[in-house]
């Protein structure tokens, strides 16, 4: 397998850099295949029973190019490669029957990666036992993230454990754009809800952070998504197979069936 989403984003070729002005984000095009292929491996697993558990960008993988492409590749690149290797050497001078003659430095395979309508993602290393409501939901924070280039919720987790959790559950309440009142009972005495900082809502949020280039219909339906998926109730988040079936993800799959 070839780097993750993860890293891949910091290496896109410049004609596509060039389009969209930065490093930190996908093109539109790029980031609706990567999340329908995600869906996809989503939908396969939670059809035989089984959660992923982390997902997260890290864990999907593009596939690299034909492994007979490598020689070329070496051919092309003869002294890079020599110079990855690095000889292994007893202190002493002695031969070691024993060692290895070399080790090789790790290196990117972000030049293996074909970025042409076809490229395929792969889902890896799954995490702990959660549910498929939780893969869902973890799947909406994926769709924010490629789309936007930052993650959905923002939290300083170098401090305090409590005031970490309490700023991730405010976040959450804002974007939901619901009192979180009704949801922890009731409140410590001298706290005021009116005394929070007013966060901003999602579809406010998104439309101040989107692409400057996404067509309003791509917004709209974004939007959709996000607000279906990021339900309290984890009982009316939509599953794999509905989401794929969401007009967005069909308007690529149609699009990939007529190629």
């Amino acid at each position: 397998m070839g780097p993750s989403t993860a890293s891949m984003v910091e290496y896109l070729p410049k004609p596509l850099v060039s389009k969209i002005g930065r490093r930190d984000r996908y093109p539109i095009w790029i980031a609706k295949s990567i999340l329908r292929q995600d869906l996809l491996g989503i939908d396969f697993l939670h059809q035989s029973g089984i959660s992923h558990g982390d997902l997260q960008p890290g864990n999907l993988l593009f596939s690299v190019a034909a492994l007979y492409l490598w020689t070329r590749f070496v051919y092309r690149n003869k002294k890079s490669i020599l110079l990855s290797l690095q000889p292994i050497e007893r202190q002493d001078r002695k031969v070691d029957l024993w060692a290895p003659k070399y080790l090789a430095v790790n290196q990117l395979l972000t030049e293996f990666v074909d970025l042409n309508p076809n490229f395929v993602i792969k889902i890896s290393d799954m995490g702990g036992v959660p549910t498929r409501s939780q893969d869902i939901w973890s799947f909406c924070c994926l769709v924010f993230e490629f789309i936007i280039g930052r993650p959905l919720f923002v939290v300083d987790t170098t401090g305090n454990k409590d005031e970490t959790n309490d700023d991730h559950f405010l976040q959450l309440f804002s974007l939901l754009d619901t009192s979180p009142q009704s949801y922890i009972g009731e409140l410590p005495e001298g706290f005021d809800l009116n005394d929070l900082q007013p966060l901003l809502p999602l579809e406010v949020l998104f439309d101040q952070e989107k692409p400057v280039d996404m067509r309003d219909e791509d917004s709209k339906q974004i939007k959709h998504i996000l607000r279906w998926i990021l339900q309290q109730d984890d009982t009316k988040r939509p599953s794999a197979s509905q989401l794929l079936s969401d007009p967005w993800f069909l308007e690529l799959s149609t699009k990939k069936s007529q190629a």
